[in-house]
């Protein structure tokens, strides 16, 4: 693996912001982490990520010309790997800050803030370190994972700012919801195609849409059942599924397929593996899903909205910051399958609605959700916090 050469001090040098990520897995923090990174380098950003070993994430960002840096990742809260960490990782990580000499440290989910404040003490003057909460921390994991240590924290949702409501750290938060390249997903191509898969289906049927890591967070057995439901009233409804479990969640994928076939539904449900792509997905569905039971924000709803597809999604966490019910989708309860076998019956009989629904998301991501802002908003914590550090 070929790495990128790191960016010494010159006359004029931007703002360096060194990234540390836990982990390599192309899913919604770290998509979200490269729109941002591609972005602030627009802002006159110099940026280095620093990823957990060669993999997806890595890769990417060296296809798009992000400096890059592996070191291994070592779970800070258990004993053996907490001693990894402070023998292994975090010399290594100190040498690249000496090296680089950050403005600041950006901790692109909390469970490596740890590693973050350690490795800030480099060189005598402490670098700020800024975290970005992107799912609800536990209840312990304030000062556990030393998220109060932190200069500042970007939230991703009012949900999630609520969770340091009653905490010393309340005023270093700052909402800013995520982005997405707008110039990627556009509605101009609005109307539903076939991808190979759905093929078969009826061209008049709905087709729901449900991307995204197979885990019970998600509650995809709650959608299969919402479905059922539904198909029994006489919706004439499909479902698209694409995603994979991981380690932990691999039982709950196995269940899940069980329910399917239990519930007769192979006609009905076509479940693809994680795509790289989606894109195609977008465009071969009718309305999106996410009906997890927490959720820190929400990036799929925008996704969708952008491709001019209205969302179902459930009254948790950051998904209420970007549906607006009766207007780009629905909010249903979570765990609730009669609510969203309901939501999903009035999607199917009234399409023009559903269309219209459709038409106000894309203009909801066009107006509230480019990476742009978030990307401004992000940059606007780093001066405040490079501004503190420098007169404290």
């Amino acid at each position: 693996m070929t790495l990128s050469p790191l960016r010494r001090d010159s006359p004029g040098t931007p703002m360096r912001v060194l990234f540390l990520s836990p982990s390599n897995r192309l899913l919604g923090a770290r998509k979200s982490l490269i729109d941002l990174v591609r972005t602030l380098r627009t802002l006159d950003v110099d940026a280095l990520v620093v990823c957990p070993g060669e993999g997806d994430l890595s890769r990417e960002l060296l296809r798009l010309g992000i400096a890059v840096r592996l070191v291994p990742q070592y779970p800070w809260r258990k004993a053996v790997g907490n001693l990894m960490a402070r023998t292994v990782q975090l010399p290594r990580l100190r040498r690249i800050v000496g090296d680089f000499r950050p403005d600041v440290i950006h901790a692109n989910e909390y469970h490596i803030v740890p590693q973050a404040v350690e490795c800030a003490k480099t060189g005598g003057a402490r670098i700020p370190v800024v975290v970005h909460v992107r799912n609800l921390p536990g209840p312990s994991h304030l000062r556990k994972y030393r998220l109060d240590e932190c200069a500042g924290i970007v939230a991703v949702s009012a949900a999630l700012r609520g969770y340091f409501d009653r905490s010393e750290g309340r005023d270093k938060v700052t909402v800013v919801h995520n982005g997405i390249d707008l110039g990627r997903f556009r509605s101009k191509n609005a109307e539903r195609v076939s991808i190979p898969e759905t093929a078969h289906w009826p061209k008049d049927c709905t087709v729901f849409g449900l991307l995204g890591l197979i885990d019970e967070r998600k509650n995809q057995q709650v959608a299969v059942g919402a479905l059922r439901l539904a198909a029994d009233s006489g919706a004439d409804v499909r479902l698209l599924i694409a995603g994979d479990a991981f380690k932990s969640s691999v039982g709950y994928g196995e269940e899940l397929a069980r329910l399917i076939d239990r519930m007769e539904l192979r006609e009905r449900v076509v479940w693809l593996p994680f795509q790289e792509d989606v894109l195609p997905l977008y465009r071969a569905i009718d309305v999106n899903l996410l009906v997890s039971r927490e959720e820190g924000f929400g990036r799929t709803i925008i996704e969708a909205g952008a491709m001019g597809r209205p969302s179902i999604g459930s009254n948790v966490g950051g998904i209420p910051d970007i549906v607006l019910p009766g207007e780009t989708g629905w909010l249903v309860p979570a765990g609730d399958a009669q609510a969203l076998a309901a939501a999903m019956c009035e999607a199917v009989s009234d399409r023009a609605r559903t269309t219209r629904m459709g038409v106000a998301a894309a203009q909801r991501a066009r107006d509230r959700f480019s990476i742009e802002s978030t990307a401004q908003g992000v940059l606007d914590v780093y001066r405040r916090v490079a501004r503190q550090g420098a007169t404290s």
